[in-house]
Protein backbone atom coordinates (compact mmCIF):
# COMPACT_ATOMS: atom_id res chain seq x y z
CA UNK A 1 0.00 0.00 0.00
CA UNK A 2 2.79 2.46 0.90
CA UNK A 3 4.55 1.76 -2.39
CA UNK A 4 1.34 2.31 -4.35
CA UNK A 5 0.82 5.68 -2.67
CA UNK A 6 4.45 6.63 -3.30
CA UNK A 7 4.10 5.71 -6.99
CA UNK A 8 0.92 7.79 -7.25
CA UNK A 9 2.64 10.71 -5.54
CA UNK A 10 5.64 10.37 -7.86
CA UNK A 11 3.36 10.37 -10.91
CA UNK A 12 1.45 13.43 -9.72
CA UNK A 13 4.53 15.33 -8.63
CA UNK A 14 6.49 14.58 -11.79
CA UNK A 15 3.76 16.02 -13.98
CA UNK A 16 3.30 18.98 -11.63
CA UNK A 17 7.03 19.69 -11.50
CA UNK A 18 7.19 19.54 -15.27
CA UNK A 19 4.37 22.06 -15.38
CA UNK A 20 5.79 24.35 -12.66
CA UNK A 21 7.13 26.71 -15.27
CA UNK A 22 3.51 27.18 -16.28
CA UNK A 23 0.81 28.29 -13.89
CA UNK A 24 -0.22 25.49 -11.54
CA UNK A 25 -3.89 25.69 -10.68
CA UNK A 26 -5.26 25.54 -7.17
CA UNK A 27 -7.04 22.32 -8.13
CA UNK A 28 -3.68 20.72 -9.02
CA UNK A 29 -2.19 21.91 -5.74
CA UNK A 30 -5.19 20.48 -3.89
CA UNK A 31 -4.71 17.08 -5.58
CA UNK A 32 -1.01 17.07 -4.74
CA UNK A 33 -1.63 18.11 -1.14
CA UNK A 34 -4.20 15.30 -0.88
CA UNK A 35 -1.64 12.79 -2.23
CA UNK A 36 1.01 14.09 0.15
CA UNK A 37 -1.27 13.72 3.17
CA UNK A 38 -2.39 10.28 1.93
CA UNK A 39 1.27 9.28 1.96
CA UNK A 40 1.65 10.73 5.46
CA UNK A 41 -1.38 8.84 6.75
CA UNK A 42 -0.16 5.63 5.09
CA UNK A 43 3.09 5.90 7.04
CA UNK A 44 5.37 6.67 4.10
CA UNK A 45 8.66 7.98 5.47
CA UNK A 46 9.29 11.71 5.14
CA UNK A 47 12.66 11.04 3.51
CA UNK A 48 10.97 9.12 0.68
CA UNK A 49 8.42 11.86 0.05
CA UNK A 50 11.06 14.60 0.09
CA UNK A 51 13.15 12.57 -2.38
CA UNK A 52 10.16 12.40 -4.72
CA UNK A 53 9.46 16.11 -4.30
CA UNK A 54 13.15 17.16 -4.52
CA UNK A 55 13.49 20.47 -6.29
CA UNK A 56 9.77 21.14 -6.14
CA UNK A 57 8.24 24.36 -4.91
CA UNK A 58 5.78 22.17 -3.00
CA UNK A 59 8.28 21.26 -0.27
CA UNK A 60 6.51 23.52 2.29
CA UNK A 61 3.33 21.50 1.78
CA UNK A 62 5.22 18.27 2.45
CA UNK A 63 6.76 19.71 5.61
CA UNK A 64 3.37 20.98 6.78
CA UNK A 65 1.77 17.56 6.23
CA UNK A 66 4.46 15.82 8.25
CA UNK A 67 3.92 18.13 11.22
CA UNK A 68 0.34 16.84 11.44
CA UNK A 69 -0.63 13.78 13.51
CA UNK A 70 -0.52 10.28 12.03
CA UNK A 71 -3.85 8.58 12.75
CA UNK A 72 -4.52 4.88 13.18
CA UNK A 73 -8.28 4.84 12.54
CA UNK A 74 -9.29 5.02 8.86
CA UNK A 75 -12.05 7.58 9.47
CA UNK A 76 -9.57 9.88 11.20
CA UNK A 77 -7.06 9.41 8.37
CA UNK A 78 -9.69 10.33 5.80
CA UNK A 79 -10.74 13.39 7.79
CA UNK A 80 -7.09 14.48 8.16
CA UNK A 81 -6.54 14.15 4.40
CA UNK A 82 -9.69 16.11 3.57
CA UNK A 83 -9.00 18.86 6.10
CA UNK A 84 -5.40 19.22 4.95
CA UNK A 85 -6.28 19.34 1.25
CA UNK A 86 -9.07 21.84 1.94
CA UNK A 87 -6.78 24.09 3.99
CA UNK A 88 -4.11 24.12 1.26
CA UNK A 89 -6.76 24.75 -1.40
CA UNK A 90 -8.17 27.66 0.60
CA UNK A 91 -4.71 29.20 1.01
CA UNK A 92 -4.19 28.89 -2.73
CA UNK A 93 -7.55 30.46 -3.56
CA UNK A 94 -6.87 33.38 -1.24
CA UNK A 95 -3.51 33.86 -2.91
CA UNK A 96 -5.11 33.89 -6.36
CA UNK A 97 -7.68 36.46 -5.29
CA UNK A 98 -5.01 38.96 -4.26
Amino acid sequence: MKNLILVALLTLSTSAIAEEAKTVTCEEIERLSRAIMDARQAGVALVKVTEVMKGSALKPIVLDAYTRPLWSVDANKERAVNEFANSIYLICLKGEAI
